[in-house]
């Protein structure tokens, strides 16, 4: 079982879970409404690590998210400890979380996640900070948000055997030396499959994005709304009345559970629409990417940047006995004339990764210039314009009092 964290020097070697915090529990990432019905419900943390279980015993306390009153979160002020002197903390072990509402007589899940420990390890003595989304029952992902610190505690005479980073990788002592040499080496490389791991195996993304602004939309008395392509997973901003400059700031999230390489060939598409036309001919702009380009990134982010919409490509279609014409994505490397511009922030995460603020709107003066913080598709080509400015005369120009 899991103790409650003491404070003071530790002298045996320990993991211990604090500054627990839960956000938006009880919202499905189908539904786009927020529940507020456990509110008034106590809520428990349980922590899973090695077959040893912990409980908090402090109900949580509700209030409202520092940087979003709509937002509710729930903060445990305990902390828990899990004892490592007998069972050393291995870099396949997991951290399991889960969160319950108290009922009569079953207790509700909320959510729950797993944390791994690699970076815990390495930054052996040193709080990691987690923040993750969390999944229900059957695994599929919520929008709830759990953030948390783990921290792995060694005493001062076990930190001093640590292995140096350039120490060879360390073999399990197992081989027979009566084996002869092929099966010898055979062996050997069981052994270092069992020591090493490998993280190969589907993991927790995140895809954030943040539609912020768009400009210079081309077309008359038109009503825009963006869609954002992730994959297979589509999300759609609200609709901006006639205007040209329609401004608004909301936040998506992705959710994924694949490995790298699946992840970075998973395209990321912007397309503005103009709501007040036709569905098949309503298309005014669209932009591609995928996720490879944007995980490249510092810091795999891609902070308030405009991005140029390229015009789609028109094609005619027999419609109700009518010929009309249509609008279709070009592909990628085939570009058009710009038709306006798209203000974007956009973040890949793993998990347990904490994710850079996007609420800065407007930024800098020098990220607001369109020209000098530019995304655009290859073959996109902006139109060019030049400006002529011609003095013919002055009059009635007051003399200088200075001589």
């Amino acid at each position: 079982m899991a103790s409650q964290a003491s404070s003071g020097n530790k002298t045996k070697p320990c993991l211990v879970i604090s500054d627990i915090e839960a956000r938006n529990l009880g919202v499905d990432a189908s539904k786009e409404h927020k529940s507020k019905e456990h509110k008034s419900k106590e809520q428990y943390v349980t922590v899973t690590l090695k077959g040893k279980r912990g409980k908090t015993n402090d109900p949580g306390t509700w209030g409202a998210v520092e940087d979003d009153d709509s937002k509710l979160c729930t903060k445990w002020k305990e902390s828990l400890e899990f004892d490592l002197a007998k069972d050393e903390l291995q870099r396949e072990d997991f951290v399991k979380i889960k969160i319950f509402q108290s009922a009569l007589f079953l207790d509700k899940l909320l959510g729950k996640t797993e944390l791994p420990v690699t970076d815990v390890i390495n930054r052996r003595g040193q709080k990691v900070d987690f923040e993750v989304n969390l999944h229900n029952g059957n695994g599929n992902p919520l929008e709830a948000i759990l953030k948390c610190s783990l921290q792995h505690i060694c005493p001062e005479a076990a930190t001093e055997k640590q292995v140096s980073s350039n120490a060879p990788i360390p073999v399990k002592d197992t081989v027979n030396t009566e084996l002869p040499l092929f099966e010898k080496s055979e062996q050997v490389v069981k052994d270092l499959h069992k020591t090493i791991y490998f993280a190969e195996k589907p993991r927790d993304f995140e895809v954030r994005i943040k539609v912020i602004e768009a400009r210079h939309i081309v077309g008359r008395n038109i009503s825009p709304v963006v869609r954002v392509t992730v994959g297979e997973i589509k999300k759609q901003t609200r609709v901006k009345h006639t205007t040209n400059q329609p401004f608004f700031n909301q936040t998506f999230s992705f959710i994924f559970n694949t490995k790298f390489q699946e992840l970075f060939e998973q395209d990321i598409k912007f397309e503005v629409f103009d709501s007040r036309r036709l569905r098949f001919n309503s298309l005014i702009g669209f932009y591609k990417c995928d996720v490879r380009e944007v995980y490249n990134f510092e810091g795999h982010t891609v902070l308030r940047k405009w991005i140029v919409l390229a015009e789609p490509l028109e094609s005619k279609k027999i419609i109700q006995g009518e010929t009309v014409t249509t609008k279709n994505h070009q592909p990628q490397g085939v570009g058009g004339e710009a038709v306006g511009f798209l203000k974007v922030s956009m973040v890949v995460l793993e998990a347990g990764m904490s994710a850079p603020s996007l609420d800065n709107l407007a930024g800098s003066l020098e990220e607001d210039d369109i020209e000098s913080n530019l995304l655009h598709l290859p073959g996109v080509s902006l139109s060019p314009a030049v400006f002529s400015l011609k003095v013919y005369k002055a009059v009635d120009i007051p003399q200088s009092m200075e001589t």
